[in-house]
């Protein structure tokens, strides 16, 4: 499960679909966050507790779009492919299949909030901020976030099991 995992994740990382979603992802909360701070006639610390509520819920969107738009991909691949018979054919079960799916994209959804730590801490220390703390950052994403984006997983494999479309799912 973990070796057809792998294979995956390098085939969504090398999709330039999901670096510019990345990218323009991390460019609207860098923005967000630049208006937020000086919307006020006074300027504003970058606390990590405020990087984590408006732009943590942007970037939670786009999160859900990767994982919606790629668990389409990934289940519909095989027959885009004509590859479909084969797949059915092999002896790996189908639990094994569903599974490396699902930590397909439980991969993606983690490296893309690890990204958006990244980001976060770049702008508080461009911005001279240098209380980071860095346990509120990965308590925050990887204990309460990666769980609900688990679930959003699930949710959209469950979604395109049952479309013929890849795209109809993002409806």
């Amino acid at each position: 499960m973990e070796r057809l995992s792998r294979v995956d994740v390098r085939y969504i990382l090398g999709s330039r679909v999901f670096q510019l979603l990345t990218v323009v992802g991390l460019v609207f909360v860098f923005w967000a966050l630049s208006r937020s701070r000086s919307s006020f006639d006074f300027q504003l610390d970058p606390t990590t507790a405020d990087l984590l509520t408006f732009p943590l819920n942007v970037f939670e969107l786009v999160i859900c779009l990767v994982t919606f738009l790629y668990a389409g991909w990934l289940l519909q691949r095989s027959r885009s492919t004509g590859f479909h018979e084969l797949l059915a054919s092999n002896p790996i079960h189908d639990r094994t299949i569903w599974g490396s799916y699902l930590l397909t994209l439980v991969k993606v959804q983690a490296l893309l909030l690890v990204v958006l730590m990244i980001g976060g801490i770049s702008f508080q220390l461009l911005n001279g901020y240098v209380q980071l703390e860095i346990g509120l950052w990965l308590w925050r994403l990887i204990v309460l976030e990666l769980p609900e984006m688990m679930m959003w997983a699930m949710v959209a494999l469950g979604v395109h099991s049952r479309l013929s479309r890849p795209y109809l799912g993002m409806l």
